[in-house]
């Protein structure tokens, strides 16, 4: 019952908006783009053709931090060791691979790296229009542009993508039975069920603009006293 309440799966997306902004290059395949040593998530921009599209998830719960800490499988804190911008089923999704170094709630092992997913990132046109089925929506592009351009996705003013080295908490939840990711894998609970670490404290920010709740890193183990 519970994961039919949290489900952020690609059932739950709307497309708001999609605006051109440049033009550029992207290789074939389902990695579009990995973050290498002494890199950041930025670098893609460097000779990419890029068109931005703006997106809401399905939210069937409140952005309050302390309501998705209870409905989260786990609640883990550490280190983000990779970025990997991957596409599914024509739709951008991050692909994160973390480090845990504190297990604030749930059953995940302590001190392991676990591949952490959420809805954003960058796709790249052609197969954006394989499976959406809308060339309509860029018929002033040419056929070498098309193969040339990525969407940058961003989704629920999330316009500022996590980088490799970043402390961060996570409210994770496993994926669902009929989810298009690898089976037993888990995704972030929203852009929203996400702290930053910002001079000495655990931030909340909701499309990188506005702090809602933040904690300090002295207390974070605290988060566990919203469960019980």
């Amino acid at each position: 019952m519970k994961r039919k309440t949290i489900c952020i799966s690609l059932l739950g997306i709307l497309i708001v908006l999609i605006g051109v902004i440049s033009i550029s290059t992207v290789r074939s395949g389902k990695i579009l783009y990995k973050t290498k040593e002494n890199s950041s998530t930025s670098d893609i921009y460097k000779d990419k053709n890029i068109i931005e599209s703006f997106g809401l998830t399905d939210k069937l719960l409140e952005e309050d931090f302390p309501n998705l800490v209870k409905h989260s499988d786990a609640v883990i804190k550490g280190k983000v060791d990779s970025v990997d911008f991957i596409s599914v089923k024509g739709s951008a999704w991050t692909k994160l691979r973390f480090h845990i170094d504190n297990v604030i709630t749930g059953n995940v092992n302590l001190d392991t790296d676990l591949d952490i997913y959420y809805m954003g990132g960058y796709v790249s046109l052609e197969e954006h229009i394989k499976y959406n089925d809308d060339a309509f929506r860029f018929e002033k592009l040419s056929e070498k542009e098309i193969a040339n351009t990525v969407l940058r996705e961003i989704y629920d003013g999330e316009d500022k993508f996590i980088e490799k080295g970043e402390e961060l908490i996570l409210c994770i939840v496993e994926t669902t039975d009929y989810s298009a990711l690898p089976k037993g894998s888990y995704e972030r609970l929203y852009s929203s069920g996400m702290l930053k670490l910002k001079d000495g404290k655990y931030i909340q920010l909701y499309g990188e603009a506005e702090e809602k709740y933040s904690i300090s890193s002295e207390r974070i183990n605290d988060i566990k006293n919203i469960v019980s």
